[in-house]
């Protein structure tokens, strides 16, 4: 039937037509939104006052999904109304008194630079600031009422924001999930291939370091970024949200173990089973987990439950370990080759989470996760976030006050600008300046081309606004072509486009866009000063603050996990998981941004990824951390695991030093003396082999309890390893 109906050429033309890329979708959605903003914005009677800002809204809007657009929409409103309420009150308290309204205008920015310091609503402080700056800039410099002021400048910035969302809606609107979950099985795939050529032996060393899985910081940040851009869109649940994000971190933690296992390989003669006789169950083995993988990636895509074979993978296992013969093995091998088994145990457990997420998306309801991070402790004030905020709010008053020193109009446009310089550490302003310097250039050649060339021979309508799609597609295509480029169709089109475009009609010189730089570069540059003079950081030294503050978040888990058994373990794993993605993101941008900062040498780029992969193996380990299986046997005959229990306790608390050591030492806080960690272990290790050579003391293996405390003490075993790795670090490191 489907052969005998035939689809005429032209529909076929036509869908072919209709069928664009999302970048090709984002491209034309930027030129509509503009021509849009510029039409409206010029519209007799609709916005008296400041129609530009309905252009500037709509530039600075548009995101390649319609989640990241209508999350920085939902941000921006509300930025716009809190801040044109407080500028209002400001106004109506101070007018007749400007130090005392400067006073207050400071006193927001320094508030707003701090929540914008912080990892939740950035988008939404930076607007408050800014809107609090211009409309009482706008009061003072139109003689309006600034009630009048603030009601036209929220009008304009709502039907920019308007304007953005139908745009969004109509012309191929990008959902985030769809794209990340491509991503997510993309990344499936890529670990399933990795695991069959490790597991099965099949490669080389060199070969294995080849294909080895990139570190989480190259792959979680896209998919962070969409997951906040999910959150954000009509008709997602929540608890779907929170599911993906915890697939988002198992993911990363089969990465981790993918990792794991090929260290081992580098002492292959060491640490890998090497009887050729293994060498068939190893290859059921890596099989099994390559497809498991492959299923976990098309379940992603087709948005289903997987169908993994736990079962099959579980024996394929037990096959592969009871084929080894121990005995045959020198000590040192035979502790390797625990620990390798140990890992593939581990990794299997993490496909029975990934298993059980997606069967039971409701585990990480963000309730719990809220609730648990409420328990964990009372908010208290960040010292260097405060000193960034007052930095920042000094640098936004100075480029008010500049312009007026320098005999300048006033122009409020400087205030955002010093407001996003002044908050940036020293990495990141120097890529902001930098991109933002070739935005603004480019802008301001292509402004002045068209207004000296184009404008004076072409009508203002239509071919104008076709010249002012033309110019928008042009600057959002040209970061197809170089990434780096991203800031060019917002700060690129805000000189190009609101020099020709912004005013009452078509610009007949270069003066609008000459003051237009110059302000950007006012504004952008008193931002960099107070950057560089007041309490100067490094994106390295924030990256450092940011793993002490996730190792000590772990260090609490751990603490919460063996004073409240089972209670609340399901709460207190999602704010675990919650509190670890919300630091990764920033950790991976100051990852990318301290590749530029050869101040601190100590810390560079080898040693920045591998404490990434160190803290993610450890918050996994955490999660997989479980208690009481232990205390139950040992009520049974306490005698028998009295050995066993004052070892584990000896070396836990050698775990729990040494780990509060690596927080003390990130922060940069003098070091304490190091327990012997390794020595801790080793003597927990025997312990369990003398209790394994008298099992008559114990219940047998398939009674209550048993198993629970093998998989206790497995995943012990596993957090003490991980913070060896840690301790190894730290040697090199300090």
């Amino acid at each position: 039937m489907s052969e005998a109906i035939r689809i005429p050429p032209m529909i076929r033309w036509g869908r072919s037509l209709l069928d664009v890329s999302p970048q090709n979708a984002f491209i034309v959605r930027f030129g509509v939104v503009v021509t849009l903003a510029i039409w409206i914005g010029k519209a007799p009677g609709l916005v008296d006052n400041s129609p530009t800002w309905i252009l500037i809204t709509s530039l600075m809007l548009l995101e390649p999904t319609s989640g990241g657009s209508m999350m920085k929409g939902l941000l921006r409103a509300a930025g716009t109304i809190f801040g044109a309420f407080t500028a209002i009150g400001l106004f109506g308290l101070y007018s007749q008194d400007p130090p005392l309204l400067m006073a207050g205008l400071l006193a927001v920015q320094v508030v707003a630079a701090y929540g914008y310091t912080g990892p939740r609503f950035k988008y939404a402080w930076f607007v408050w600031a800014f809107t609090t700056a211009i409309v009482l800039g706008g009061a003072m410099t139109s003689g309006e009422a600034v009630e009048t002021v603030a009601f036209q400048r929220a009008s304009a910035v709502g039907i920019g924001i308007l304007i953005v969302f139908i745009v969004d809606s109509l012309f191929w609107p990008a959902r985030s999930e769809p794209r990340l979950r491509e991503l997510m099985a993309g990344r499936s795939r890529q670990l399933g291939e990795v695991l069959r050529e490790i597991v099965s032996g099949a490669t080389s060393t060199d070969e294995a370091d080849s294909a080895s899985p990139a570190l989480s910081s190259q792959t979680m940040a896209p998919q962070l970024a969409l997951l906040g851009e999910l959150q954000a869109e009509i008709g997602v649940s929540r608890t779907r949200t929170a599911c993906l994000m915890r697939l988002v971190f198992l993911l990363e933690a089969i990465a981790s173990r993918t990792r794991s296992l090929r260290a081992m390989m580098s002492t292959r003669g060491e640490s890998e089973p090497g009887d050729p006789a293994l060498m068939a169950p190893r290859s059921v083995l890596a099989n099994d987990m390559a497809n498991a993988m492959a299923e976990v990636g098309d379940a992603l895509l087709d948005a289903r439950s997987p169908e993994i074979d736990i079962e099959a993978l579980d024996q394929a296992l037990l096959d592969l370990q009871g084929g080894w013969n121990p005995d045959s093995a020198s000590e040192r091998r035979r502790e390797s080759v625990a620990s390798w088994f140990a890992d593939l145990r581990d990794l299997i457990g993490v496909l029975r989470m990934i298993e059980e997420a997606f069967s039971s998306g409701g585990s990480m309801k963000p309730a719990e996760a809220s609730a648990a991070a409420r328990d964990s402790g009372r908010w208290r004030p960040d010292a260097f976030r405060a000193k960034v905020a007052l930095r920042t709010g000094l640098a936004v008053i100075a480029a008010l006050l500049a312009p007026l020193v320098l005999g300048w109009p006033l122009n409020t446009m400087v205030a955002p600008l010093a407001f996003m310089m002044a908050a940036l550490n020293r990495g990141a302003v120097v890529q902001t300046l930098s991109a933002l310097a070739i935005a603004v250039a480019f802008g301001w050649l292509i402004a002045d081309l068209v207004i000296v060339f184009v404008t004076p021979v072409i009508d203002q309508a239509p071919l104008a606004l076709a010249l002012a799609f033309a110019l928008a597609i042009s600057l959002a295509y040209v970061p197809r072509l170089f990434p780096k480029l991203a800031l060019l169709p917002t700060m690129g089109g805000l000189v190009a486009i609101l020099s020709i475009f912004g005013g009452p009609g078509a610009s007949t010189s270069v003066e609008g866009s000459y003051n237009t730089v110059c302000y950007i570069a006012l504004g952008s540059g008193m931002g960099w000063l107070f950057s560089q003079i007041m309490w100067p950081a490094t994106a390295s030294s924030l990256f450092r603050n940011r793993v002490a503050q996730q190792l000590a978040e772990g260090l609490v888990a751990l603490e919460r996990n063996r004073t409240d058994a089972e209670s609340g373990r399901r709460g207190r794993a999602a704010a675990l998981i919650h509190h670890y993605i919300e630091q990764s993101t920033q950790l991976a941008a100051l990852h990318g941004q301290a590749r530029l900062e050869p101040v601190e040498g100590s810390l560079d780029e080898g040693r920045r990824t591998q404490i990434l992969a160190l803290v993610a193996e450890m918050t996994d380990a955490i999660l997989a951390d479980r208690t009481g299986a232990l205390d139950v046997l040992q009520q049974r005959n306490p005698d028998a695991l009295r050995p066993v229990m004052d070892a584990i306790e000896a070396s836990e608390e050698a775990f729990r030093s040494n780990l509060q050591r690596a927080v003390d030492a990130m922060r940069g806080q003098p070091l304490a003396d190091q327990r012997d960690l390794v020595a801790a272990h080793r003597l927990v290790e025997e312990r369990l082999d003398e209790w394994r050579q008298h099992p008559m003391t114990l219940p047998l293996p398939d009674e209550d309890g048993t198993h629970g405390a093998l998989v206790e003490i497995d995943s012990r075993r596993r957090l003490i390893e991980r913070q060896i790795e840690i301790d190894r670090w730290m040697e090199e490191w300090v």
